[in-house]
């Protein structure tokens, strides 16, 4: 059975890519931007039949919404991206791209209702493969029930690499280029527009104090990576050091767990990678940037409820200091990975190509 990989960006696909390296399959896109970033980020990737040229990119095609719903095989979508119309040959299956707080359908401001037309894409998939509990009630916040034979427990998918210690801090250290190795690393990862994101706001503020007594690690959103030559740009006429950037768009080498394992502390807002960092049982800091459209969470799973928030008034370096400390804040992460994340075994992975392969089998 042939399988399949859909995103609207080409970022998403890195959920799918654990299942990729031991399945294979095709990746589909929307159009030629995409593929063209798809070439260069995922160089190198392809391990299946013929090489693709001197970059070596895994197989991918632009295919319509019509197009799509006339495959066969099995289509697992990394963006809730599901057609209206049937696919009769295919099942189709929902990876989301991390397990956050925002509420689905919020990037369609043109639909009257955008939420409840998120909602009823969500119902579409013959199966969804979910992280944890936190990403099972995300669904039903949403005010949709999905019958459980329909809904596939795997855990949290890139935890997997970290888990089975197949990440070299040395060397993503290398990869930055960090010079001064005795300075703790702060990674800065705020989210986008959609999210109300931070980087705007802060950066400024954030390499002049920050740089100061860290190493200060910036990793934009994939939407706002054409920043990064800017920022750099405005960091070295004004002589800032010990700042580095991670671009996003080079998904595969600049991989957010490898930024991660680099890092001593994180600095973000709401973006979906504050839960994925709970794996790292580091300390965190967010800023309560007040965005609306958050999901209705309760407190167990909820990280504004265990994290230090920073509003935006504080000393950021007291802050990081106090962090630090905090030992005890810091412990509770765990509690918090597991409300929120099934089995967090290093098997994850394993789960959805066992589930892929007997899918494959009926």
């Amino acid at each position: 059975m042939k399988i399949y990989y859909f995103a609207n960006n080409i970022y998403q696909f890195s959920y799918a890519i654990p299942i990729y390296k031991i399945l294979g399959g095709t990746f589909l896109v929307r159009n030629q931007k995409c593929v063209l970033q798809f070439k260069w980020a995922l160089r190198k990737l392809n391990k299946f039949g013929k090489k693709n040229g001197l970059l070596n990119y895994p197989n991918i095609k632009i295919l319509s919404k019509v197009e799509r719903q006339n495959l066969s095989g099995v289509i697992i979508f990394c963006s809730n991206s599901i057609s209206k119309k049937q696919y009769p040959n295919a099942k189709t299956i929902f990876l989301e791209h991390g397990t956050g707080d925002k509420k689905y359908g919020g990037t369609k401001p043109n639909q009257k209702n955008p939420i409840k037309f998120a909602a009823n894409k969500l119902m579409r998939y013959d199966y969804i493969f979910a992280s944890g509990e936190k990403n099972i009630y995300r669904i039903k916040n949403m005010g949709i029930e999905i019958p459980p034979k329909r809904i596939i427990k795997i855990g949290g998918i890139r935890f997997d690499e970290y888990i089975n210690g197949e990440i070299d801090r040395n060397r993503e250290m290398d990869r930055l280029r960090i010079k001064d190795k005795t300075r703790k690393n702060v990674l800065y990862a705020p989210t986008w527009r959609y999210g109300d994101g931070t980087l705007d706001k802060y950066i400024h503020t954030f390499i002049k104090e920050i740089t100061k007594n860290y190493n200060l690690i910036v990793r934009t959103h994939y939407h706002d990576y054409k920043q990064i030559p800017i920022l750099k740009f405005w960091a070295k006429i004004h002589n800032y050091k010990h700042i580095y950037f991670s671009n996003p768009l080079d998904q595969i080498r600049n991989n957010t767990f490898h930024d991660f394992v680099v890092s001593d502390i994180m600095i973000s807002d709401i973006s979906a990678v504050i839960y994925e960092y709970l794996i790292m049982n580091k300390p965190m800091i967010l800023i309560n940037n007040k965005f609306k459209g958050r999901h209705d969470m309760p407190d167990e799973m909820n990280a504004m409820k265990y994290s230090t928030i920073w509003d935006g008034n504080d000393d950021i370096n007291d802050l990081i200091k106090q962090s630090f400390a905090d030992e005890e804040r810091t412990a509770k992460y765990k509690e918090l990975l597991d409300n929120c994340f099934f089995y967090n075994d290093g098997k994850s992975s394993q789960r959805a190509i066992d589930f892929i392969s007997e899918l494959a089998n009926r």
